[in-house]
């Protein structure tokens, strides 16, 4: 008999890491002879499309909010399309859209296990603790009692464990090892600069990119034509374009992936002074591609540097960050020892073939 997942969560068109996450986890699934459907709601029609040769069905959506989060049209109509999928389990990645809460309900109709792992963002301070600690409590309230929640990162898997939700799997996100690789780039001559620290991610307030400008700003001091170059789209990216105006300071916006391959490879440091964050997949893409990392010690983040590869900071300290990436722009040889190591951490703990062949265990332990 051939384990049919229903996939429900973000997906494309839309883009992020929990798109990401879906795409290749159900890419893989698909390869060890799983069938996968996709049911999502990011458009504003019905519709089925393909990508990457998977089935997505999208809900219409009723208006995203703020162009992350998405309310649903049609809520129950999810249980319907799922039923006629008649799906081996569903597993729901959180979170996304209104569609989500019916899923409980979806599960007991049906009669088919639920898994959910929830996507969320663990911080401090106050906006670390309001984007986590509203999406701990809605699992607890909506969640807990399904078959089993997995946690991307230890420090996610903790909070959850507070908060009463049993069922617990600790399995992180995977990276493409194959895809994110070191290799050769021309990306420093493009910009016309000698050495690039980098950030990738959304732009918006939890990412704190005024406070990693700062600390480019003190670090710019004593290093020559070092360039921040700022990767990725989201609701402040015009405001800080505006704001933050420098020749030395590169917003790229979105870029497609050769072209954030090119730019990763051409990095001499990947910067994440995150503020929340379950795991922080972006920085597992530098890693893999040996680009040493300086990150942010809240949420999951320092999961990822465990074994080596870079430093935490604080990140609401804008010199902590700026020491740290002046030791790897001015020592050349610590700056390719960590990148190395970090490119063997990602190989061997964070391919998605090891994180594939965890959820298969997980699948299997409940069909």
């Amino acid at each position: 008999m051939v384990v049919r997942v229903a996939m429900v969560s973000k997906f494309y068109p839309s883009i992020g890491g929990t798109e990401t996450h879906v795409r290749e986890l159900s890419a893989r699934l698909v390869s060890h002879g799983l069938g996968v459907k996709v049911f999502t709601s990011v458009l504003r029609e019905s519709k089925t499309y393909f990508v990457d040769g998977l089935k997505v069905v999208n809900l219409p959506v009723l208006f995203p909010l703020n162009g992350y989060y998405y309310v649903t049209r049609r809520v129950r109509e999810l249980t319907r399309e799922i039923a006629d999928y008649n799906p081996s389990l569903i597993h729901a990645h959180l979170f996304s859209f209104t569609m989500e809460f019916i899923l409980p309900m979806t599960r007991k109709t049906l009669g088919v296990p639920l898994i959910i792992t929830p996507h969320v963002s663990i911080g401090k301070g106050v906006i670390g603790g309001l984007v986590g600690g509203l999406s701990l409590r809605i699992v607890k309230t909506f969640f807990k009692d399904t078959d089993a929640v997995v946690a991307v990162s230890p420090k996610l898997a903790n909070e959850l464990e507070v908060q009463g939700v049993k069922n617990l799997w600790m399995i992180p996100n995977g990276v493409d090892t194959e895809k994110f690789k070191p290799g050769k780039s021309y990306f420093k001559e493009e910009i016309g600069a000698d050495k690039i620290v980098l950030f990738v991610g959304r732009i918006s307030s939890e990412k704190n990119i005024p406070t990693l400008i700062k600390a480019y700003k003190i670090l710019s001091k004593s290093v020559e034509n070092v360039k921040l170059v700022v990767v990725g789209k989201g609701p402040l990216l015009n405001k800080y374009m505006r704001v933050f105006s420098s020749e030395n300071i590169v917003f790229t916006g979105y870029v497609d992936e050769k072209k954030l391959l090119d730019i990763y490879r051409g990095a001499d440091v990947f910067v994440f002074p995150s503020l929340a964050e379950a795991q922080g997949i972006v920085c597992l893409e530098a890693m893999a591609c040996a680009v040493p990392v300086v990150a942010t010690n809240i949420g999951g983040v320092p999961f990822n540097l465990k074994w080596g590869g870079g430093r935490t900071v604080n990140p609401l300290d804008p010199y902590d960050i700026a020491l740290n990436v002046l030791e790897y722009l001015r020592d050349i040889d610590l700056a390719r020892q960590d990148g190395l190591k970090a490119r063997q951490v990602v190989v061997k703990r964070f391919s998605w073939e090891t994180v594939t062949n965890k959820i298969l265990k997980l699948y299997e332990s409940l069909i």
